[in-house]
């Protein structure tokens, strides 16, 4: 089973701003159009914050090659399925269409 965990986050620079830059835009979505996501700011911060925590080895490595040598990791994808009640939107509406942000 995947049950490693890595004792130390990378150092700074070798972390890309890609990643928080995407968790941006779309939290910024989220702010235009506050009923239109289903999981709200919450599951953002959790996010980021497990990027860099070194709990869970998805975002270890900068390439497929390198994350395989790994010992294996728990997933922070099955961690946020078994915890997706917490980051529920309650305002959450299906929204028709395509959202035009301003």
């Amino acid at each position: 089973g995947q049950t490693a965990c890595l004792t130390a986050p990378p150092p700074p620079f070798q972390r890309s701003p890609i990643f928080a830059l995407w968790v941006d835009a779309v939290w910024q979505l989220t702010r235009q159009f506050p009923t239109a996501f289903e999981f709200g700011e919450d599951l953002f911060l959790a996010l980021l914050d497990h990027a860099h925590s070194a709990r869970f080895g998805d975002f270890i490595a900068d390439s497929g090659r390198a994350h395989r040598a790994l010992p294996p990791t728990v997933s922070v994808w099955r961690w946020f399925s078994d915890h997706l009640s917490d980051f529920v939107n309650p305002r959450y509406a299906p929204h028709p269409g395509v959202l035009a942000p301003r």
